[in-house]
């Protein structure tokens, strides 16, 4: 397990041979990322930047699991009480 994320991509594009599915499913609070921009760093530019490494390393499909209480219709930078 590596936990500085900034290694995740290339080691996704360094796989050989790359598998046929690569699954992400990490997700924060922005409580608990520290803050609205360390929440997007996560689950936004994170994300990605780790569709893209699969891509290059030839990974066919690329499975993004979303919160189980995800709602369509509730753009996630807002906080509750002001959405």
């Amino acid at each position: 397990m590596e936990k500085d994320t900034s290694k995740w991509g290339p080691h996704v594009s360094s796989l050989s041979p790359p598998p046929s599915v690569l699954f992400y499913a990490l997700a924060t609070t922005r409580a608990a990322a520290g803050g609205f921009d360390k929440q997007y760093k996560l689950e936004h530019e994170l994300n990605t930047e780790l569709a893209k490494a699969a891509k290059e390393a030839g990974i066919k499909t690329y499975v993004l699991t979303s919160s189980a209480g995800a709602q369509s219709k509730f753009l996630f930078w807002i906080p509750k009480d002001e959405g």
